[in-house]
């Protein structure tokens, strides 16, 4: 069950990002709640604003999903509008869908 709310959250965030880019390319405003994927149901988490390591203050292209147990990790993603990097991190590595990146420190996924 984890791995199965995990995986939704993290594809509702990425989900976000993509509506967000599309939203972009329309001249539409970007801010968080304007991605239809922020008002999905995903069981054991929340989507939310967050502002990340970019600092975008509202908006849909970074996002972060909250876990309610403990024992899941939160994740979060957020997309560089300049470069088109999208960083995704994550709070847990020991808990599922979260795992250490290549130089064994980061929390990816």
């Amino acid at each position: 069950q984890a791995n199965a709310r995990a995986s939704a959250a993290k594809n509702g965030l990425a989900n976000m990002v993509k509506e967000c880019i599309v939203r972009d390319a329309d001249n539409k405003t970007t801010v968080f709640s304007d991605a239809q994927s922020t008002k999905g149901n995903y069981s054991g988490y929340t989507l939310k604003k967050w502002e990340g390591t970019l600092k975008y203050k509202d908006s849909c292209y970074s996002g972060e999903a909250t876990a309610a147990k403990s024992t899941e990790s939160d994740f979060f993603i957020e997309m560089d509008t300049s470069s088109g990097e999208v960083l995704k991190t994550c709070s847990d590595d020991t808990a599922p869908g979260c795992d250490l990146g290549s130089d064994g420190k980061a929390k990816i996924w």
